[in-house]
């Protein structure tokens, strides 16, 4: 492994060159363990093109040590993680499948499942609305419609701040009143109003998807393998892991024969 990844550092190199012109990228990272330590494997990917890097951090320094992010100008697709807003020079895309799961979880409670269920709505005609307008060659919804799911969507929220008490919430959980739910209902009414640009940017731009699975995919086979071989022994052995299986998603993205590329 550690010999084919040696092999593979101009590939890595060329790939972060790529990945920098392309208008639209997915990011993400899930925790991994090397040997008793907590590690992050971080993916920056497209439809063509899979980045897999392992770092000790989650965060920032992370992400400016990977080196792609730091210089994009297109379009981020990501899961609402704060660290991402680093990326400034860059368009922010939030995945509307996480932020549907998040309002399934809030919606349970009573109060709250009138406005979610509504949202919910507002989110899957967004999506529809954005792979309709794809399908007619335009690269934006129309005016019209874009703004009518705008105007409802603030509407969704209106509701969710009327049946919530005034905000913020206390810093500490189970003190001034609130409950755990209306937290959580707070937490992402406020999340989904503060960042409406970025929840909604697949209407502006129907080239974005309305959900990250690109980068949950990329990242399939690292907890598959966490699954079947436990932590990694070493840095190294994870750094050559990651850097293989770019390669080899990459190739796979493209319909390469695996076992060809990896004889390559």
């Amino acid at each position: 492994q550690l010999e084919a990844a040696g092999k593979l550092a101009p590939f890595i190199g060329d790939l972060k060159d790529r990945l920098v012109g392309e208008p639209v990228l997915h990011a993400d990272e899930t925790g991994t363990r090397v040997r008793t330590t907590k590690h992050w494997v971080h993916t920056v990917c497209c439809g063509l093109l899979t980045l897999i890097a392992v770092h000790p951090k989650r965060g920032r320094k992370a992400l400016e040590d990977i080196g792609v992010l730091g210089a994009y100008a297109g379009t981020l697709v990501h899961d609402g993680y704060a660290s991402y807003d680093i990326i400034d020079h860059a368009h922010h895309a939030q995945c509307g499948a996480h932020l549907v799961r998040h309002l399934k979880n809030v919606g349970q409670t009573d109060a709250f499942a009138d406005w979610t269920q509504a949202m919910i709505v507002v989110m899957l005609d967004a999506k529809g609305a954005s792979e309709a307008a794809a399908d007619a060659g335009q690269s934006s919804v129309d005016r019209r419609t874009a703004r009518a799911i705008r105007r409802r969507y603030r509407a969704c929220l209106d509701r969710a701040f009327a049946v919530l008490p005034e905000g913020p919430p206390p810093r500490r959980r189970h003190q001034g009143g609130w409950t755990i739910y209306e937290r959580a209902a707070w937490n992402l009414a406020t999340r989904m109003r503060d960042d409406a640009d970025q929840v909604l940017r697949l209407l502006d731009d129907t080239a974005v998807p309305f959900d990250n699975n690109i980068a949950e995919r990329a990242l399939r086979m690292v907890k598959l393998h966490d699954k079947i071989s436990g932590t990694f022994h070493s840095l190294d052995g994870a750094e050559a892991f990651a850097a293989i299986r770019s390669y080899l998603q990459t190739a796979a993205n493209h319909g390469e024969n695996l076992l060809g590329v990896l004889t390559q």
